[in-house]
């Protein structure tokens, strides 16, 4: 079977994240799924169903919106025979406004099916969803940085990398920072974030 790669790109803040990923689909080569036109109950689905139709040999970039869950991302794009090969997951932080996101007390809804068939709304808080897509990623692209006093960056890269230990951190350069992005270490499917990878010996950062 052939199998198409895809870079995934994650972030609370929509319009960094999506210039972002429209930057490394044009440096890269690659088609550039954006958020917008999946499925906001099923982003991870939807983006399954349309990536194999954009590949051209090089591989597709796939934004997802900031309500999806990063665990139902990975676990829909590295499933064994799914057809796609997830080489990468980019978290884009707007730092300026990380604690911002990380402090928010609202909720997002995605739509599921409980044991008995019946359909039912899932609610999860966006701190906990902007939380995960750090502690999964492989690689965490820091954004609007430059704004920042140097104490202020300092303290956000810490929490980034205490969160992230075994994520590549960079500082965004758009001369530099769209080249290969790291895969992730894993084949069929991500059962920890790097935090715990690290504390169980299984991971290192890059």
């Amino acid at each position: 079977m052939i199998e198409t790669d895809v870079i995934a790109v994650m972030g609370a803040c929509g319009p960094e994240r999506a210039r972002y990923a429209a930057r490394l689909s044009q440096a890269t080569s690659r088609p550039l799924l954006a958020a917008s036109r999946l499925a906001p109950q099923d982003p991870a689905s939807s983006a399954a169903a349309f990536l194999p139709w954009l590949d051209v040999g090089s591989g597709v970039v796939a934004e997802f919106p900031s309500d999806a869950s990063i665990l139902d991302v990975i676990g829909t794009l590295a499933e064994r025979g799914s057809g796609l090969r997830l080489r990468g997951v980019v978290c884009v932080v707007d730092a300026p406004h990380l604690l911002d996101d990380l402090r928010r007390e609202t909720y997002a809804g995605s739509s599921e099916v409980d044991d008995s068939g019946m359909p039912r709304t899932r609610y999860t808080a966006h701190a906990l969803l902007a939380v995960q897509q750090l502690e999964y990623a492989s690689t965490i692209m820091l954004v609007n940085w430059s704004g920042l006093s140097t104490p202020d960056l300092s303290i956000t890269m810490a929490l980034v990398s205490h969160l992230a230990p075994s994520a590549r951190l960079r500082l965004h350069q758009p001369a530099v920072d769209l080249l290969p992005v790291a895969p992730i270490p894993i084949r069929s499917h991500q059962d920890a974030p790097g935090w715990v990878q690290l504390l169980n010996g299984s991971s290192r950062r890059t």
